[in-house]
């Protein structure tokens, strides 16, 4: 999809408004949302060694479309909210509110006893004084 694609051009890349089609954001939506959750599930699902790199600047990289497109549609709805986007917004906020309100876990690694290290899909929680490793794939305990 064409609006989930990185930005080209100076600054490190614009929004490429001239790409920008409506009726593409609903199916643009889905379709980023579902990339950011394949990329929280990657990681949870590595087996390699916990690292910097593997874990937290995976992390870090987890749903950049979406926040791409979530900077469009925010221009759309706060600036630009003629014709279709209205209806649109209607359909597209309630997927955004599922996919970043909820708070649920994906245990990713446990550095040891004193750290761990959780994705809640659209945050990173660190807690240095919590687990979340246990019996079934994560429990949070003291």
């Amino acid at each position: 999809m064409t609006m989930l694609q990185p930005w080209t051009g100076p600054y490190g890349g614009v929004p490429p408004w001239n790409l920008v089609q409506p009726d593409d954001f609903v199916a643009a939506f889905d379709a980023a949302i579902e990339l950011a959750d394949e990329e929280i599930e990657a990681i949870s699902d590595n087996s390699r060694q916990p690292s910097f790199e593997n874990t937290l600047v995976a992390i870090e990289k987890v749903g950049r479309p979406l926040d791409r497109l979530e900077t469009l549609f925010g221009v759309h709805t706060a600036n630009l909210n003629v014709g279709p986007i209205a209806d649109i917004e209607k359909i597209v906020m309630p997927k955004l509110a599922a996919f970043h309100d909820p708070v649920v876990y994906t245990q990713v690694s446990c550095f040891g006893p004193n750290a761990s290290h959780a994705v809640a899909k659209s945050h990173i929680l660190l807690m240095p004084t919590q687990t979340v490793c246990g019996p079934g794939g994560g429990s949070l305990g003291r």
